[in-house]
């Protein structure tokens, strides 16, 4: 077996990337950016707009949806990368190990 270790300085790495500073912070600019553009404006008319603009509303809705998941998951997958980092930079290497090894 391998002996133990963890690099908590590349967690915290991984946690900002992930973070507000990073990927988290480009889907909060994608929904911005989504919701100001890929939006028929209420005052289009013509045929093409009445056929295409329930199918286009469904579809932004979805999008919007999946882009707000999106941000939850990697802020709560920055918070909790930092946490693991303090732990691992907090807690001695056999404590850790042990820990570890349960799962």
């Amino acid at each position: 077996m391998t002996e133990f270790y963890v690099d908590p300085t590349a967690i915290t790495r991984f946690a900002t990337a992930t973070g507000n500073d990073g990927l988290a912070g480009d889907a909060d600019r994608g929904v911005t950016y989504h919701s100001t553009y890929c939006t028929i404006p209420s005052d289009a008319t013509g045929v093409v707009f009445q056929n295409f603009s329930g199918i286009a509303a469904e579809c932004r809705a979805g999008v919007d949806e999946a882009l707000t998941h999106l941000r939850t998951l990697l802020r709560t997958s920055s918070t909790e990368l930092a946490a693991t980092a303090a732990y691992y930079r907090d807690t001695d290497t056999v404590t850790a190990a042990q820990l570890d090894g349960t799962y």
